[in-house]
């Protein structure tokens, strides 16, 4: 049974291309854009193509930006998981629970093929914090679970995210970093 171009919508959703002002990057970003992508068109030299890209792309009635950001020298790829990556089973999360699953076997594996190019892959397994950590079942609380006997803040999270893209943490690699605050020693 064919697929029709109406069943292959993306309305709403965002591409990142990265070498997308020329090319097969260009060809991709114009087809994904004519499923009512957005586009985020990456570059590295071609500022002048990047930008008439976006215009094409912007008069199809969808979002496009131009970014320039070279992503062939020694990026840091990071992902993110779930602690129900390692849960026993969460009831009606089986999808979620797989696919988070599947980014920490990602992650291990792609670091060792991606080293080889001075690529660093790594993952983070954020655990709940505000608000969300204080909004337990009444007589139990997350601070009863964690030794700092605090919820943890979005900037925590933040904080660990910028140290791992550092140069300085070029060093880690294929790791999954939880950030719990001793909640899952």
């Amino acid at each position: 049974m064919a697929t029709s171009k109406s069943e292959l919508r993306l309305d709403g959703k965002v591409a990142l291309i990265t070498g997308a002002s020329r090319g097969i990057g260009a060809a991709i970003a114009l087809g994904l854009a004519s499923t009512g992508a957005n586009i985020i068109v990456n570059y590295a030299s071609s500022a002048e193509q990047a930008n008439s890209l976006v215009t094409d792309i912007q008069e199809m009635g969808v979002e496009a930006v131009a970014i320039k950001a070279d992503v062939s020298q020694g990026p840091t790829l990071l992902f993110m998981s779930s602690i129900s990556a390692r849960a026993t089973g969460i009831k009606n999360h089986s999808v979620y629970t797989a696919s988070k699953a599947a980014i920490e076997g990602f992650v291990r594996s792609f670091a060792l093929e991606a080293g080889r190019r001075k690529l660093t892959v790594n993952g983070i397994v954020p655990v709940e914090q505000r608000p969300t950590c204080s909004m337990r079942t009444p007589g139990s609380t997350s601070l009863e679970l964690t030794p700092l006997d605090h919820c943890g803040l979005p900037e925590d999270i933040s904080n660990v995210v910028r140290f791992l893209v550092h140069p300085q943490a070029g060093w880690i690699n294929g790791q999954m970093v939880t950030i719990s605050g001793g909640a899952t020693v």
